[in-house]
């Protein structure tokens, strides 16, 4: 990795540990996934291995505040835990989103500095 990519990749590293909810609700809202997917999609883009003693916890809590749920699906003879986003879910990125988006943006930074 060359030096001026570094910075950057450290702010995705720490955006997804802050915002592992954030995050796992996106992969989930892109198309339904199992825990195990969840980790490796997050080691595989964010180069952070995140363990399941971390997400099955965050999982439960996402789905026990009603933004995602949950339906046993069989590969094979394997029994997995699919998980799925709800509108509750969708909403509450999409609030998240807009947050962030207004917080980077430089006319709504200059407005708050001006005021």
């Amino acid at each position: 990795m060359n030096e001026a990519a570094k910075p950057l990749t450290d702010i995705k590293q720490r955006f997804a540990m802050d915002f592992l909810d954030v995050v796992a609700l996106k992969l989930i809202q892109v198309k339904p996934r199992w825990g195990y997917e969840i980790m490796a999609e997050i080691k595989n883009t964010f180069q952070i291995k995140i363990g399941a003693s971390k997400i099955y916890p965050l999982l439960g809590s996402l789905e026990a505040n009603g933004f995602i749920k949950s339906r046993w699906s069989y590969e094979g003879r394997k029994r997995k835990k699919l998980y799925e986003i709800t509108p509750q879910g969708a909403e509450f990125l999409e609030s998240v989103y807009n947050f962030l988006k207004e917080q980077v943006s430089t006319h709504e930074l200059h407005k708050r500095i001006l005021v």
